[in-house]
């Protein structure tokens, strides 16, 4: 399972994970690119697609998903 802090390899980039939330029975994550900090995903842990990461390009979801990611970084902030 991918957690908070792992750096996974997308497209030849590392990138970090940053935050990951759950959104109707779904897990999403906020990738930061490891070198290059304006470079970042929101992917979708598609979980019957063997943990593959779909990243999300849906508006209104990403809307939603922004909102989530900002609640989680705050709480891993206060947590540290």
């Amino acid at each position: 399972m991918i957690e908070i802090k792992d750096v996974i390899t997308l497209d030849k980039n590392k990138y970090i994970v940053m935050a990951k939330t759950e959104l109707n029975d779904n897990t999403y994550l906020y990738l930061l690119d490891s070198k290059d900090y304006t470079n970042y995903k929101f992917c979708l842990l598609d979980k019957e697609s063997n943990n593959s990461l779909l990243e999300v390009n849906d508006k209104d979801k990403l809307k939603t998903l922004i909102k989530l990611f900002s609640k989680e970084l705050r709480k891993n902030l206060k947590t540290e």
